[in-house]
């Protein structure tokens, strides 16, 4: 029964995120076809910035929120566990980072691009409001009503793009870029609100010595994968971006990227309901942990059938996904096909990842996190003089190290 479930949940949330990411690859097709290499990198390399600084900001809230908020829903005692106090405490975050990056040196994070400082700024508040809101949604597991909200995102930030491009405007494209965010954001969290009920955000969202410990409890070592996590794309990309042909390149990069993230997409939905519905059968059944390990292996199996065989489609339709990116930049097939096979090792990493936090095992990730990181950093400085194929092998092979080291802790555990 929980994997019918598992998968009916994956389904929802495939379409939710195929919505988000989806639409993310559309405006990039776009953006590049209609855009000089400056603005299409200035476009990108906005998008990549503030999305790695607010989940500094972001300090673990989004895993956390997705568990808290699970426990939230199934415990008794619902006034401590500190969720609204995890919200405000996500909004103080964001507000930090964005003064923080106003007051950063001119051209530290932009280098030559045209990027306004104060437009990064919001844009880092923005995705910061919608971290702990995106984990509610599931650890609450309210996919029907989030793929709703995912809807209205996508239609205003498609046409907001085509208005940017008819105004030739990198800059009115990123504009776009926040106010989705921010739509975004505002939707899941009504979503939440109408689930859990105002009242009991409202008694929970007090900041205290109690609530500061119960999240960082938590919280403390997802801080750090956070970090490690977002900062890996920015700084492949920056590296990329200084070595030879570096504009061309990064912009090269932030296509297979977004490539890559796209073919984790439906991986990515199983390996993100799997932490809330393991939650759940700790809590209800207090179980000996048999079904728990069904549903970790099976979830391995079909993330990393799902990435094989995205892999494979998306490889052999590569020479049409070249053409749709227009001749202002060149692409080859191939290239497609080394981030989507970069992308597999990735699957089972994250699934694997969550179910060892979700038993407690924050810390023992955040160590494998540190290892993943230091082999990305490694390779790709080994191969920067290759360019953008420097990103494919750099995050293939730091991906396939964190898969081999996650399985082998998790079967120590007892979770395969």
């Amino acid at each position: 029964m929980s994997n019918k479930i598992l998968i009916k949940n994956a389904a929802w949330s495939a379409a939710n995120h195929l919505l988000t990411r989806g639409g993310l690859v559309v405006v990039s097709i776009v953006l590049a076809r209609n855009l000089d290499s400056s603005g299409f990198a200035a476009y990108s390399l906005f998008q990549l910035t503030i999305t790695m600084i607010a989940t500094y900001a972001a300090l673990g809230f989004g895993v956390t929120a997705s568990r808290f908020f699970a426990e939230f829903q199934v415990g008794e005692d619902v006034t401590s566990n500190p969720v609204g106090a995890l919200w405000l405490l996500s909004l103080l975050g964001g507000m930090a980072a964005a003064l923080i990056t106003v007051a950063l040196p001119n051209g530290l994070i932009e280098g030559d691009l045209n990027i306004p400082r104060w437009l990064l700024a919001f844009g880092i508040f923005s995705v910061s409001f919608g971290v702990v809101p995106a984990g509610a949604i599931l650890g609450l597991e309210q996919y029907k009503r989030a793929f709703s909200v995912a809807c209205f995102t996508t239609i205003f930030l498609l046409y907001g793009t085509y208005m940017a491009v008819k105004a030739q405007s990198p800059v009115s494209a990123m504009w776009v870029l926040v106010i989705s965010n921010i739509i975004n954001a505002a939707g899941n969290f009504l979503v939440t609100i109408h689930v859990v009920g105002l009242d009991s955000m409202l008694n929970t969202a007090r900041i205290s010595k109690g609530s500061v410990r119960s999240i960082y409890s938590f919280a403390g070592p997802m801080v750090g994968v956070s970090l490690l996590s977002a900062s890996g794309s920015w700084l492949v990309g920056r590296i990329i971006l200084s070595g030879p042909s570096g504009t061309e390149n990064f912009a090269l990069y932030a296509i297979g990227v977004q490539w890559m993230a796209l073919a984790l997409f439906l991986p990515g939905m199983v390996s993100r309901v799997l932490l809330p519905r393991l939650v759940r059968v700790q809590f209800e059944r207090q179980e000996d942990g048999s079904e728990s390990r069904k549903l970790v292996t099976s979830s391995v199996i079909l993330v990393l059938a799902l990435a094989s065989l995205i892999a494979v489609m998306g490889s052999a339709l590569s020479p049409w996904l070249t053409g749709l990116y227009g001749a202002s930049i060149s692409i080859t097939p191939w290239m497609f096909a080394g981030f989507l096979v970069a992308a597999i090792p990735s699957a089972p990493a994250n699934t694997v990842g969550n179910a060892i936090v979700a038993r407690n095992g924050q810390l023992t990730w955040l160590v494998v996190t540190c290892l993943w990181f230091f082999f990305l950093v490694t390779l790709t400085l080994l191969f920067s003089d290759l360019g953008v194929w420097a990103g494919a092998l750099s995050h293939g092979g730091a991906s396939l190290v964190l898969t081999v080291v996650s399985i082998y802790l998790a079967r120590r555990r007892g979770l395969l």
